[in-house]
């Protein structure tokens, strides 16, 4: 196996975050060849000899899989929203825990809840 680039590693961190939002956009060989695509230390060519396809094969997937989550989110920003809600909900976290002190303990419950729900459906 190959060391991966930087550039490499943030594409299948991107890829990974797509699909976690996208998934219905991709066929099945693509979620395939992705799934595999984007561990850590798998190269192109490693996809390609475990799903006995050619390295072209597994760049073109990636190359159209991207084109598609990519060209959704252009229009609907739902990573970007989910990036930001994100954001939000750690800094809620952090700032009830900075004010927790002064609650009671069935406050305290009842805000930590809400927080779980609120982080399910993240």
């Amino acid at each position: 196996m190959r060391k991966i680039s930087i550039k490499e590693t943030e594409k299948k961190k991107m890829l990974k975050e797509f699909m976690e939002i996208y998934p219905g956009l991709l066929t099945e060989k693509e979620k395939k060849v992705l799934k595999l695509y984007i561990k850590p230390n798998l190269s192109g060519s490693d996809v390609a000899r475990r799903l006995k396809i050619t390295r072209q094969a597994v760049h073109d997937h990636v190359k159209r899989a991207l084109y598609k989550m990519e060209s959704c989110e252009a229009q609907v920003h739902l990573l970007k929203r989910k990036k930001t809600v994100r954001k939000d909900f750690e800094k809620l976290v952090n700032l009830i825990e900075q004010i927790s002190v002064r609650c009671n303990a069935e406050e305290i419950e009842e805000i930590k809840k809400l927080l779980a729900q609120l982080e399910k459906n993240l």
